[in-house]
């Protein structure tokens, strides 16, 4: 096993890593193949934690809880009533006919109020694959040909193999 710095993509760190967690778990592996998950495992947990929380995810942006909010109270406000003035729900969506021309065009305000978020949602995709494609130097361990067990994805061979 030799340590050897590599350039890798923040995707690629992510990836590994999520792999070695993977196999971390897994019993009736070499004892030579368990000390490189072990070792790579220490050389990638903080890397993978920073990529992590680079990652844009709407669940930690309190804009997007308060949008949630919100719209939430919009849809209660607009929701068809029964005969009884419970909401009535179709396919698990809260039905809106009677009031459907107000409701959009205050779902429309409120998108331009949190047009920032509105925009980072819908490009959500393209900020993340932006931000893993980042080349990065990083130290991993590798192995020859010998220690790799068969049974490894050619995607990971690529990245351990000691040539």
């Amino acid at each position: 096993m030799v340590e050897k710095e590599v350039e890798l993509s923040l995707g690629e760190i992510k990836v590994l890593y999520e792999y070695f967690i993977e196999q971390y778990k897994k019993e009736g592996i070499t004892v030579a193949w368990s000390k490189l998950i072990l070792n790579n495992l220490k050389m990638l947990t903080t890397p993978y934690k920073q990529i992590h929380s680079g990652l844009y995810d709407e669940n930690r942006d309190s804009k997007y809880i308060e949008y949630g909010n919100k719209l939430h109270t919009l849809i209660k406000k607009y929701v068809d009533l029964d005969e009884q003035g419970n909401p009535i729900v179709e396919n698990g969506e809260p039905r809106i006919t009677e009031n459907i021309v107000e409701y959009q065009k205050e779902v429309k305000k409120l998108d331009e109020e949190y047009k920032d978020l509105v925009d980072r949602l819908d490009h959500k995709n393209e900020i993340n694959n932006k931000f893993l494609s980042q080349v990065v130097k990083i130290k991993i361990y590798k192995v020859s040909e010998q220690k790799i067990p068969n049974s490894i994805p050619p995607y990971i061979i690529g990245f351990l193999l000691d040539e």
